[in-house]
């Protein structure tokens, strides 16, 4: 297959045009905006993608796959993180251990990406020994 590439226009202005020319048929594949700077392009920004210019073309770049996301809520046993495609999705992180739930008598782990406060029986707690998970004399 070889690229072909032309000038055409759409709501964005003139852009080059490329195609993948197969036989007798032409297919486009990519349509990007002529450009001086990445602030010439257009697309959304976010952790995961941006619009950037290259060599006076405008496309998206993204973010690699499993790079973790700035937004993060501790203790959840997830890790956001980038898809590779501009998107992103959460993914089991054992390591993100819920906060405490006060009980002197559980221990906090994560299990395949969910909170457990398991109970603890046979350790000291402050009115005894710990049963079960609960605090007896």
């Amino acid at each position: 297959m070889s690229k072909v590439t032309w000038a055409g226009q759409d709501q964005f202005g003139t852009r080059g045009l490329s195609a993948k020319k197969a036989g007798l048929v032409c297919a486009p594949v990519l349509a990007t905006a002529t450009c001086a700077s990445d602030n010439d392009c257009p697309g959304e920004t976010t952790e995961c993608q941006a619009p950037v210019c290259d060599a006076g073309s405008c496309s998206t770049d993204f973010e690699t796959a499993g790079t973790p996301t700035a937004t993060q809520t501790p203790g959840d046993c997830q890790e956001v993180q980038c898809n590779g495609a501009g998107g992103s999705s959460s993914v089991a992180n054992d390591s993100d251990v819920p906060a405490t739930d006060g009980n002197e008598c559980t221990t906090e782990a994560c299990a395949a990406g969910v909170p457990v406060h398991s109970p603890l029986t046979g350790t000291t707690c402050a009115g005894g020994t710990c049963v079960a998970g609960l605090c007896v004399p």
